[in-house]
């Protein structure tokens, strides 16, 4: 899969918790976890989308 390279900027609480559950959970680094957690949202999302389009 191709990669394309992203850059946010996140409040710095937010990076703190990132890192304590990136140690905690032995993910490689925050790349991995940012992907892990992008790919969650995304399933939620499309899980959803599939509930709204049953509805209508």
């Amino acid at each position: 899969m191709e990669r394309v390279k992203l850059s946010v900027d996140v409040p710095r609480e937010l990076v703190e918790e990132i890192d304590e559950i990136v140690s905690l959970m032995g993910f490689e680094g925050r790349e991995q976890f940012v992907e892990s957690a992008i790919r969650r949202l995304l399933d939620e999302y499309r899980r959803l989308i599939k509930r709204i389009a049953m509805l209508k």
